[in-house]
């Protein structure tokens, strides 16, 4: 499925039913609207005081045959006073897995009830590892305080760099050597005989092997390897990053679900020395989180910028690949509770349209109904070729050109590594071929014109 226009149809019995419609659709200016957001509870649930909020509905939108993991949860926040609005996030606030911390504490021979203070006062080290600080992600601090703590001894080792790509796991080895100083270099030789501390520590004391080393190690790697810590539980602690919420798009409209926020999440899940891991925040979510108990920490994160037209009858193209779908589904379900007039066109894409179109109910319900009025699909793994959401963009450039030419809002959520670069060069070719603009032109239009002086061209990139 490439592109289908409705324009007329009834009203899908699947849809959430909009607690409040509007027979004349006007919205507040968008000033007092945040303004009155940002009054009462709002402002009270925060990163160090959050509501404890419960999880009511947790399942699966990938079909069996899929290799990714996708959830869709619906989180109760009954009792809250939250108020937000489609585009907005959610900071969820994740603890370690206890499994980890305990393997972490038996690896380093240390007692769980050693008294550490972090930031949240005196604590067990069990619950400071649990609940204050990262353990599942190494960082250039802990490296830096092995390095200063023991000189290594003279001696060359091999490095492997692990290119992140998103498909493949190339590896290319390097070999460095460590002088009497700790200065590394590289080298065309390799030893196997110097000792583990004094390899951590020169790679330490290396800015681009440390980067090389922690990417893809915990702390667990690193006691491991090194056999020992060389310090007290506290040093450990100290130079452990905070515990930081993950935050996510909100992919629900609050007048079509009161009371309730959904997350549409990605659930990380590799094996990599020997061990099998997964994303801290993502798997808590999808195991560890339990339905209809008061345990999961969350707290509003408003946006000011990624917001739907003031004018309802204005038009917006959304782009969405992947979990980028989330604030659109929440904008689409926000457009229809307010009777918007103006039209909206998505873009979707993922791996398979069989085993990948999350939402494909409820999108095909605003098809029919009329709500969807252009849908444009991208599924890369459906044919040979690779195709990506912004070779349809390309494909359909006369229309999306006469769309922004007439006004529309153009957003795009999802991956900022390469997904909105590609959409972003794809704005641009379509500026230079279908506006009769030279390239530095078109670059001016998209750039400066539409993203920063009209804000038609809105960015929720992660």
């Amino acid at each position: 499925m490439q592109s289908t226009i409705r324009h007329e149809g009834v009203s899908s019995p699947d849809q959430p039913q909009c607690e409040v419609r509007h027979n004349v659709p006007t919205l507040q200016p968008i000033d007092k609207r945040e303004a009155a957001r940002r009054s009462g509870d709002n402002m009270k649930w925060s990163n160090k005081n959050p509501f404890m909020a419960s999880l009511s509905e947790r399942y699966a939108l990938n079909g069996s045959n899929s290799t990714k993991e996708t959830i869709h949860l619906s989180i109760n926040l009954t009792g809250s006073g939250i108020e937000y609005k489609a585009g907005d996030a959610l900071g969820v606030i994740p603890t370690n897995p206890p499994e980890l911390v305990d393997e972490l504490i038996s690896t380093l021979g240390w007692s769980p009830k050693d008294t550490v203070t972090t930031q949240k006062g005196e604590r067990d080290l069990r619950t400071a590892l649990i609940e204050d600080v990262e353990v599942h992600r190494l960082n250039k601090k802990v490296m830096a305080a092995i390095s200063s703590s023991h000189k290594p001894s003279s001696g060359r080792l091999v490095l492997v760099r692990r290119e992140r790509r998103s498909l493949d796991s190339n590896e290319v080895t390097e070999t460095w050597s460590v002088d009497e100083n700790g200065t590394m270099s590289s080298s065309d030789f390799s030893s196997e005989d110097q000792d583990p501390l004094s390899r951590i520590a020169g790679i330490g004391n290396d800015a681009e092997a440390t980067e090389e080393y922690i990417w893809s190690r915990d702390y667990i790697d690193l006691v491991s390897e090194i056999g020992e810590y060389p310090g007290t539980p506290q040093d450990l602690v100290d130079t452990m990053d905070r515990l930081k919420p993950r935050l996510y798009s909100i992919s629900s409209s609050p007048d079509a679900h009161l009371g309730e926020v959904h997350l549409t999440v990605a659930v990380v899940r590799y094996h990599h020395h020997d061990r099998d891991r997964m994303g801290l925040c993502s798997g808590w979510m999808a195991e560890t989180v339990a339905k209809d108990t008061p345990d999961v920490p969350v707290f509003l994160s408003a946006t000011k910028s990624f917001v739907l037209p003031e004018d309802p009858s204005t038009d917006i193209i959304m782009v969405g690949p992947g979990t980028g779908i989330a604030p659109f589904r929440a904008f689409l379900e926000q457009r229809e509770c307010d009777g918007a007039t103006g039209r909206n066109w998505l873009f979707f894409g993922d791996w398979t349209e069989s085993d990948h179109y999350y939402y494909r109910e409820q999108i095909e319900g605003w098809i029919e109904s009329g709500l969807i009025t252009q849908m444009t699909t991208a599924f890369s793994r459906d044919q040979e070729e690779k195709i990506y959401v912004q070779h349809r963009m390309m494909e359909h450039g006369s229309d999306l050109w006469s769309w922004l030419s007439s006004g529309a809002v153009f957003y795009v959520c999802g991956d900022k590594s390469r997904m909105a670069k590609d959409v972003h060069q794809a704005l641009i070719d379509i500026a230079k071929e279908h506006g009769g603009m030279t390239s530095e032109d078109a670059k001016h239009y998209i750039e400066t014109k539409l993203m920063r002086e009209e804000k038609r061209y809105l960015r929720d990139v992660y």
